[in-house]
């Protein structure tokens, strides 16, 4: 036969904690005029931003102490390159086909060193298209298209490939009432894992701008 006895205890604990998180981004384009109506676009953009957080835990259960600190640093590096072709035809319609491509490397550290199950380098593709397009000076309309694709998704939950589109139509009734339609879709995909996710959002308005006062 056994017996349980219990005895009072008292436990305290105090934690604290602190984050910070700069950020540095650079970045540089030009524009090359191939001919009339047709220009060569390239832009490239680097960020790089650091979440180091810090947790200090202390404990006191009667008369027994204990501490711990816990320092969590999260590396987010992405390097972006845009190169497009920028065609006018006529004054009318603007054609921008296009890719961009994209490096991001996440580097997570526990008290310095590396977590491999949370560090992971992926490569983005992804092709683009925008269109603009004004027959008068009334109505205009413009969109986009991009496929992405990600050789290496970081979560179960991410996507590997990913289309999306984007259409604006805006009519202007008057010169103070504008009406503007827009719509957007967007289907994600990973078959390993199962995953998809669907996406559609449309919406209708109808502004009237007030009179300027001088």
């Amino acid at each position: 036969m056994t017996t349980t006895t219990f005895t009072r205890y008292t436990v305290s604990e105090n934690d604290r904690g602190q984050v910070s998180e700069p950020n540095h981004v650079v970045d540089q384009g030009f524009t090359f005029k191939l001919t009339t109506g047709l220009n060569f676009l390239a832009d490239y953009r680097y960020s790089r931003m650091t979440e180091d957080g810090i947790l200090i835990a202390d404990s006191l259960r009667d008369t027994t102490a204990a501490s711990e600190d816990v320092l969590s640093t999260w590396r987010f590096g992405t390097h972006r390159l845009d190169l497009a072709f920028e065609y006018a035809p006529v004054n009318k319609l603007l054609i921008r086909p296009g890719i961009r491509l994209i490096k991001r490397d996440i580097t997570v550290l526990e008290d310095g060193v590396a977590d491999p199950a949370r560090s992971k380098r992926s490569k983005f593709a992804s092709p683009i298209l925008s269109v603009f397009y004004a027959p008068n000076e009334r109505f205009t309309i413009r969109g986009n298209i991009q496929s992405i694709t990600n050789d290496t998704p970081y979560t179960r939950i991410s996507p590997r490939t990913d289309i999306a589109e984007r259409w604006i139509a805006r009519y202007r009734v008057t010169d103070r009432v504008t009406i503007e339609n827009s719509a957007i879709m967007r289907v994600g995909k990973y078959t390993a894992t199962a995953f998809r996710n669907s996406l559609f959002e449309e919406q209708r308005r109808c502004r009237r701008h007030g009179a300027t006062r001088r």
